[in-house]
């Protein structure tokens, strides 16, 4: 949430606001949450690299007419994290959620 609105607020006109003042509002759910192992070390057979995806359904929809401006069921969102280089599933997850933030805020301007 806190990743949507930020972004929202950086890179669109619009302005996050409580429910009682919003004109619009975004509503998602997580759907799933995925690792899988892409490389591991020969030698050792430990994971060197790793994806992570986030799946969500989400709807942007106008309070004022009713009207769904973009629905998105099953829509993910993947990035790579390398625990061999120190970064943790903490990481992937962050960057994972950035990524997907930044993928519904360009869903809700594509139709624009």
């Amino acid at each position: 949430t806190k990743a949507i609105s930020n972004y929202i607020e950086s890179a669109t006109p619009y302005k996050v606001v409580s429910r009682e003042h919003a004109d619009t509002i975004l509503e998602g759910e997580i759907v799933s949450v995925e690792g899988n192992v892409l490389s591991s070390d020969r030698r050792t057979d430990l994971p060197q690299e790793q994806m992570i995806t986030i799946r969500v359904n989400f709807l942007w929809k106008d309070l004022r007419s009713g009207k769904i401006l973009v629905e998105r069921k099953a829509f993910d969102q993947s990035t790579m994290y390398y625990p061999t280089l120190g970064e943790g599933l903490y990481v992937g997850k962050q960057a994972a959620v950035e990524r997907l933030a930044v993928g519904i805020v360009q869903e809700m301007q594509a139709d624009w």
